[in-house]
Order: structure tokens, then C-alpha cells, then sequence
């Protein structure tokens, strides 16, 4: 069974968890392969020694984004729908 999705690497992202993200592409999930393989087992209680076949196909690769601090990020977003301010004199 072919599953797609997004791998998002950023090697200078902030957390960790941020590095190496997979995604779905339609949901945006993140998947759960822990769940994935047990469906492919039909879910049957027991122990079991298992072979997992990974072979990775690059369909597409996209630019990366510029980074943005968080600070731009917070600016951007509260600067959003706030009119400019007038100056008096």
C-alpha cells in the first residue's frame, strides 16, 4: 500500500520536533505509523516480529521559506488588521 506525505526538514528550527516533520498532505496530520503498521496486521492482539519496507520516491521538492523570527511573525499577524495610527503634531 503507497501512503503519501509532506517531509518537512529544517535543520535550524528551534525544537527538536521541529527538524524532520511528516505530514499528511491532505489533512496536515501528522501520521501515526505505531497505528499504520497495527491496521496493516488487522489489529490482532499478540507480539510479532515484523520486517518494514521504506522506500522513500521524491515526487516533488519544494523551495524552502525564508526563516522569519518569531518576533516578525508575532509583528506580522498583529499588524494585520490594525488601520496606521495618526500622528498629531
Amino acid at each position: 500500500m503507497n501512503k503519501y506525505y509532506i517531509l518537512n526538514l529544517d535543520p535550524q528550527a528551534t525544537h527538536e520536533w521541529d527538524r524532520c516533520v511528516l505530514r499528511n498532505p491532505l489533512t496536515g496530520a501528522r501520521p501515526d505509523l505505531n497505528e499504520e503498521i497495527a491496521q496493516e496486521i488487522d489489529s490482532q492482539a499478540g507480539s510479532y516480529l515484523i520486517k518494514v519496507n521504506l522506500q522513500i520516491e521524491i515526487l516533488e521538492q519544494g523551495a524552502t521559506p525564508p526563516r522569519k523570527t518569531v518576533w516578525e511573525q508575532l509583528a506580522r499577524s498583529c499588524v494585520a488588521g490594525v488601520p496606521p495610527v495618526e500622528q498629531t503634531s
